[in-house]
């Protein structure tokens, strides 16, 4: 039967709330970028974008995000510029590795459940308020689909849900990174995806997908 993509976009809106109810300038900066990554998947999900302008538009979005944090965070410009363009090749790269390995009923929504409650704990153990909330805010935002989604699927995350919940991930990746946190910590809820991305990737010969 025919079954709606685009699914994820009520996820995109939850976290924009959550930051506006939390009040702190790394929540508002994060559920910032995460709606820019939605309205490129939610365009996506309308008229099927080119994946040239795609690729322009997520790079654009996270180099200027990489810039304004490296010069909030008090970096100099260099410095600023490296971190930024660091940020835009592993965001970029992030949000397309969860595009590409959306294809299973519930796969995502469970990988995003997983790995919002592994940051949120992370804050928790560090005392980050960042990865506590934004952990929580992805890990809620995921459950509430995941009846949606798993098992008989009634609508699907789209590009807006997966660019949505892989920007999310992605940057709480970094954010713990500058946190601290050792980097096998750091990118371990996100394990999954980055490895078994590797061996689909051999298999189909082809990246990025359009999920």
């Amino acid at each position: 039967m025919p079954t709606p993509r685009g699914g994820g976009a009520p996820i995109a809106i939850g976290l924009v709330l959550a930051a506006v109810v939390v009040g702190s300038t790394a929540m508002i900066a994060f559920s910032a970028v995460v709606a820019v990554f939605a309205a490129i998947g939610f365009a996506d999900d309308l008229a099927s974008l080119p994946a040239g302008p795609r690729l322009a538009m997520q790079a654009a979005v996270s180099l200027v995000a990489g810039w304004v944090l490296g010069r909030l965070t008090g970096m100099p410009p260099v410095v600023a510029l490296s971190a930024a363009i660091l940020l835009t090749v592993w965001l970029v790269g992030y949000v397309n590795v969860f595009n590409f390995m959306d294809g299973v009923n519930g796969i995502s929504a469970a990988h995003a459940l997983l790995g919002g409650a592994a940051y949120a704990c992370l804050g928790l153990l560090r005392a980050d308020s960042f990865l506590l909330t934004g952990g929580v805010a992805v890990a809620a935002g995921a459950l509430a689909f995941l009846p949606w989604n798993a098992v008989r699927a009634r609508v699907f995350l789209g590009d807006a849900g997966s660019y949505t919940l892989g920007a999310a991930l992605g940057l709480l990746a970094a954010g713990a990174v500058l946190g601290g946190i050792p980097l096998e910590a750091a990118f371990g809820p996100l394990a999954l995806y980055l490895a078994d991305h590797g061996r689909g990737r051999c298999a189909a010969g082809c990246w990025p997908a359009s999920g």
